[in-house]
């Protein structure tokens, strides 16, 4: 009798366990492990330099650049991987498994390195951490699922369960560090409604796996293409993450892993981080680019560091008013290199500051590459309000003029510049010049434009619906939109993903300005063309839908062991009624 109750007792207390594990589960909590270095992040590990022979075909001297150059099409075809691990369960075959030992810490075998956090943990078998997405499944145009790129090596990190889901799928960028994010006292980042910025350690790391997974998948996605203007919020930040956090030994260890790995493939922009700059340069922005050239120099030699950048000359222009942006004409910028060498540096690469001007200050900073100097002898006076009347010149059409202020300015779809053709100064009343021109009729306030900056772009697909035939071109209506909200439509965009002779749906990417936005596009089967549609992504497995997270977490599915426990307790009753 004594033993039965031992043995009923025991199976009561397994179906406890089990019960509360249940609740565990169904309330999206998890047990996370704590830390080896507690409270503690790692910066960044040894630099990293790459001298193995995995590239040993690709000459970028000799090849084109850009995303669409002979570079980019080398890199997708030696780098696309030749097999994937399985996402679910546990095993050697694993992602469970196969992380623990890419993510390895270099300093401790036994520890494993957590993404955001940046802290070194005991390996476990992602019973307690999430496999992050670090480019979330919901941002990939349908393409991730948990297969291919949903399962690349070189994509996924270990994350906390909790910092994974406070991730969540905001778009990466740079948000001033404002609203630290703190993990059981740990910062691991910086978050607004809208964008997520991971510690600055990490911003290297982010920024090359994007461009590995664009490249990478370059032609399995061709009907759906990536687009990293999803992602992250411009290739300025894409660059310049890239530039500031340079690889480290924890990433490339995660390259060697991964080309012994069943993947057998390399990411192409830890090894050569010039590559960076050589596919995506011309998206960003001119001094983006030639930080990053500076940065990592095509030719092999090491880099250099700037250490400081000064001011020679006198600026041609010293007189402004409130509101005017400053001309550095006539300025020599000047680099200081550690390695004692010098160059000159271009002012339009410069971020000059204040802008706009404001009145009375009498100096100008330049700021380039973290780095900055100081330029006097300027003044800025009150700003003045020009009114200009409501004539037209004798063909009655707008043109473009300009008052004495020398400002752009936006009337509607209609942009005019004021300098030359104004009348003498025909009142004075509070301080304020009125002046008449021959325009349209509007009142200008010098101090209260600001620089026009492309904000976003609007796409209309004027066949979405009737579809394209096969071999038709495209036809789209693009319109950049400014920070003032004046609209012009453009014709001089860039268009990816489309082909005109593959029937299906396709995802194209339209580019301008150093934006992008996909548009989704049907081309109609017919005569001449291939009628096969784009391949359908693969299904996630059914036990999926048992796991919790978002960007791939995983939670163990623990209702077997309850279920478990009541089988075994509803046997021992049943042999008790015998």
């Amino acid at each position: 009798m004594k033993k039965k109750l031992l043995t009923i007792s025991a199976a009561l207390a397994a179906f406890t366990l089990g019960l509360g594990l249940i609740t565990v589960k169904n309330n999206n909590a998890s047990i996370e492990v704590e830390a080896a270095t507690h409270n503690q992040h790692l910066e960044n590990f040894d630099p990293y330099s790459y001298s193995g022979s995995y590239y040993n075909g690709i000459d970028s001297n000799s090849l084109t650049y850009g995303i669409n150059g002979s570079l980019r099409t080398s890199l997708t075809e030696l780098i696309e991987p030749e097999a994937w691990y399985t996402y679910s369960g546990s095993g050697a075959n694993t992602l469970s498994t196969q992380l623990q030992y890419a993510d390895e810490d270099p300093t401790n075998s036994n520890n494993m390195i957590y993404f955001y956090s940046r802290d070194s943990v005991k390996k476990n078998a992602a019973s307690s951490w999430n496999r992050e997405h670090v480019w979330p499944k919901s941002l990939s145009g349908g393409n991730f699922v948990e297969s291919k790129a949903g399962t690349d090596i070189l994509h996924l990190r270990p994350t906390y369960n909790t910092v994974n889901s406070t991730r969540s799928s905001l778009l990466m960028g740079d948000t001033g560090k404002s609203s630290a994010y703190y993990y059981d006292g740990m910062l691991c980042g910086y978050k607004t409604s809208g964008m997520f910025e991971p510690l600055d350690c990490i911003k290297g790391d982010v920024a090359r796996e994007y461009m590995y997974l664009w490249v990478a998948y370059r032609s399995i996605y061709n009907s759906k293409p990536l687009n990293i203007l999803n992602v992250i919020e411009n290739y300025d930040t894409l660059l310049k993450w890239h530039t500031d956090d340079k690889p480290d030994v924890l990433e490339g260890n995660r390259n060697d892993y991964s080309e012994t790995s069943k993947q057998k493939n390399r990411n192409p922009f830890v090894d050569h981080p010039e590559y960076a700059w050589m596919v995506f340069g011309d998206l960003a922005s001119a001094s983006a680019k030639q930080e990053c050239m500076e940065t990592y120099p095509a030719d092999g030699t090491p880099a250099k560091t700037l250490a400081s950048i000064s001011i020679s000359g006198q600026a041609t222009k010293k007189s402004y008013m409130a509101g005017d942006t400053f001309d550095p004409t006539g300025l020599t910028v000047t680099g200081h290199y550690d390695d004692s060498s010098t160059k000159e540096i271009a002012v339009s690469n410069c971020v000059w500051t204040p802008n706009p001007l404001v009145e009375g200050i009498t100096s100008v900073t330049c700021t380039y590459s973290g780095k900055s100097a100081t330029y006097s002898g300027i003044t800025v006076s009150a700003a003045h309000e020009h009114t200009f009347s409501n004539e037209y010149s004798s063909d009655a059409t707008y043109h473009w003029y300009a008052a004495t202020c020398g400002h752009d300015v936006v009337k509607g779809k209609e942009r005019h510049s004021f300098k030359d053709e104004v009348t003498p100064a025909t009142e004075q009343s509070g301080g304020y010049t009125t002046h008449t021109c021959k325009t349209c009729g509007y009142t200008y306030v010098d101090g209260q434009t600001q620089p026009l900056t492309l904000v976003r772009i609007l796409v209309v697909d004027n066949k979405s619906d009737t579809g394209y035939k096969i071999g038709e071109e495209l036809d789209l209506t693009v319109t950049a939109v400014y920070n003032d909200n004046s609209q012009v439509v453009i014709t001089d965009y860039t268009v990816e993903g489309f082909n005109k002779n593959k029937a299906g749906d396709q995802s194209v990417i339209v580019f301008y300005g150093g934006r992008g936005t996909v548009v989704p596009i049907t081309v109609l089967p017919g005569e001449g063309g291939d009628e096969e549609g784009p391949d359908k992504p693969d299904q996630p497995d059914k036990s999926e839908k048992e796991k919790r997270g978002c960007n791939g977490s995983i939670t163990a599915s623990l209702s077997i062991t309850a279920f478990s426990a009541l089988i075994g307790l509803v046997f021992i009753f049943s042999k008790k009624r015998k």
